[in-house]
């Protein structure tokens, strides 16, 4: 046996053990999720489903090798629930999801569901030169269609949350000063390497695999280890990063919040003005900014203000949110420290832990929005003015 012979003998079968293997380790990852932590239920059942399709799917793309044309597509079909779970997690991170609101999903699933079954009900005859039919989905005009029926649903769940996580940004700027320690970045990398996966296997299967005959045994191998080790990130990270599910329990803390009497909006307006004084004094004056990830909770505790009404005056009375007003007074402190020349032992990560930042990218990328230059370009300017 030549080492062509091995590989083409090995491969096949290397692949639906990786694949197997892959959807065992998801499903021990949902269970996981499932039970542990008992706290944060709402998004841990989301996630729950998410690991659990995202598992079968990796078995699935083994049985349609096996079955018939018209039954591999309806093994396989249950592949639209992931983006919508997908979508649905990152929403319950930062808000209660409302399932009444939700109800297209289900609707857009069975459509899907139901557009493959349909696909057993409605054979495509094509008639060989022997006059005998045979049913062939692969070249067809179903198929077509129903690759533009994919891709425009993975367009459009891509559409929905990207939406979603502008929102869940915006709250959290509304609330934190430091994005990265609530999981921003990383639920952004959960969107765009699920996305990615998707994209490539699409493009691996309905490109490469038409092409290149050589790619056929080995089709899926690298989406089911890109797959698994994705499943272990999106878990061990969820369930070692508590603090995620920190802007979910603000935003619960905010709707179980009301105003004990009615006010007028003069009145309600007067008081967020006498808020945002406090506010801007407690900046000034007290300098908590330069508390490491400061939140409107923290604030809230210091001033003896519920949070929601701390939020309200940095948004209607200073024209903010406590994001770019805690880092704004820190890049003023950071501008005067770089300016000291008692510290010039202290490199730029120093500043910017002397500043409040937790991290040197933070401060980077605070001080660039908020001055047009990096820190260093900063400093070189101001001595050159100075000469």
């Amino acid at each position: 046996m030549d080492l062509a012979q091995l590989f083409s003998s090995l491969f096949p079968n290397f692949k639906v053990l990786v694949s197997i293997v892959g959807a065992i380790q998801g499903f021990f990852l949902a269970v996981i999720v499932l039970f542990y932590p008992l706290k944060h239920r709402a998004s841990n059942r989301i996630l729950f489903f998410f690991l659990l399709v995202q598992a079968y799917l990796l078995i699935a793309i083994r049985i349609a090798e096996w079955v018939t044309a018209d039954l591999a597509w309806i093994v396989y079909s249950p592949r639209l629930a992931v983006f919508s779970l997908l979508y649905l997690y990152i929403k319950s991170l930062y808000e209660q999801i409302n399932w009444k609101k939700e109800w297209y999903h289900l609707v857009l699933i069975f459509i899907d569901i139901a557009w493959i079954r349909g696909l057993v009900l409605f054979k495509i005859p094509i008639v060989m030169e022997t006059g005998v039919n045979f049913y062939q989905f692969f070249g067809s005009t179903f198929e077509i269609i129903f690759m533009i029926w994919l891709l425009l649903s993975m367009v459009f769940y891509f559409w929905l949350t990207s939406k979603t996580i502008k929102n869940y940004q915006r709250k959290a700027e509304q609330n934190f000063s430091d994005l990265h320690q609530i999981g921003v970045k990383w639920v952004k990398f959960i969107f765009y390497g699920k996305f990615l996966l998707e994209l490539t296997d699409y493009l691996s299967f309905h490109i490469i695999f038409g092409i290149f005959d050589w790619y056929i045994p080995y089709h899926g191998i690298l989406n089911a280890i890109l797959s698994t080790a994705f499943m272990y990130f999106l878990t061990i990270k969820g369930k070692l990063n508590p603090q995620i599910y920190q802007l979910r329990m603000v935003q619960d803390l905010e709707q179980d919040t009301v105003f004990q009497e009615e006010k007028k909006s003069k009145e309600v307006s007067d008081e967020l003005q006498k808020i945002a004084f406090q506010i801007a004094q407690a900046m000034d004056e007290d300098k908590i900014f330069l508390q490491e990830g400061l939140s409107v909770k923290d604030l809230a505790e210091r001033l003896h203000i519920q949070p929601y009404l701390i939020s309200q005056a940095i948004n209607s009375s200073l024209g903010k949110n406590f994001f770019d007003l805690v880092n704004g007074f820190r890049v003023e402190e950071a501008k005067k420290l770089i300016l000291d020349e008692n510290l010039n032992h202290l490199s730029m990560i120093g500043i910017a832990f002397e500043a409040g930042f937790s991290s040197k990218t933070a401060f980077n990328i605070a001080f660039k929005k908020f001055t047009g230059m990096t820190p260093s370009e900063y400093k070189q300017t101001a001595k050159a003015n100075q000469n």
